[in-house]
């Protein structure tokens, strides 16, 4: 819990500007970065906070988790921790819900904004009920599984189709922020590839 106080203390002074809407954003690893890296075959911790500055009591959270390919595995998901209602048939359309985990997130697999994409969703309300958080308050916590032939390179991880309600219901406006991670070789591969260069350069230095 000291973790997270120090996260909001950091937040507040980044955001000193006001805006009338809430933001959600996915961040890397207990810290304020928006960008990450993992290794094939490894998980990222990656943690979602939503903000409304703006002063907005926000009662409701929704957004979907877009990755950028299919089979990648959803390791752990964790939010009932952080004053959201978890499992509980009506407001959580959010399965996998904790004893869900580990699974493979597949197209379909939890339909968001598109059936066509691989992602799953958050969607509940705080707990217990009539409870809202203002400012910067903590969604959830989850764990992603990079499977170990998935192609180095750039990916996103988006957050998509935001809504956040008051009390009563309202909807205020709202705002994903997404999250670029790079994936790199798995130590066993980048030795390979270190060893290759070693072999060529001696070739070189005998034909020298």
């Amino acid at each position: 819990m000291k973790r997270i106080a120090l996260l909001v203390t950091a937040m507040l002074l980044v955001t000193s500007v006001a805006f009338a809407e809430v933001n959600y954003h996915l961040y890397w690893n207990g810290t304020t970065n928006d960008f990450g890296s993992v290794q094939q075959g490894d998980t990222a911790e990656l943690w979602v906070w939503l903000n409304a500055d703006a002063g907005e009591n926000v009662a409701g959270a929704r957004y979907d988790v877009e990755l950028p390919m299919e089979g990648w595995d959803l390791t752990s998901r964790e939010y009932g921790t952080y004053g959201w209602f978890e499992e509980d048939g009506f407001w959580d359309l959010s399965v996998p819900g904790p004893s869900a985990t580990p699974i493979t997130i597949n197209n379909g697999t939890w339909l968001g904004g598109d059936a066509n994409t691989p992602d799953f969703a958050f969607n509940t309300i705080r707990n217990p009920f009539g409870d809202t958080v203002t400012g910067w308050a903590l969604c959830e916590v989850f764990e992603l599984t990079v499977p170990s032939d998935t192609p180095l390179g750039a990916y996103t991880i988006d957050l998509d189709n935001t809504f956040a309600y008051g009390l009563t219901g309202g909807q205020f406006e709202s705002t994903g922020n997404d999250l670029d991670l790079a994936v790199t070789p798995e130590p066993a591969s980048a030795l390979l590839l270190l060893a290759g260069f070693g072999i060529v350069g001696i070739r070189r230095r005998m034909k020298a």
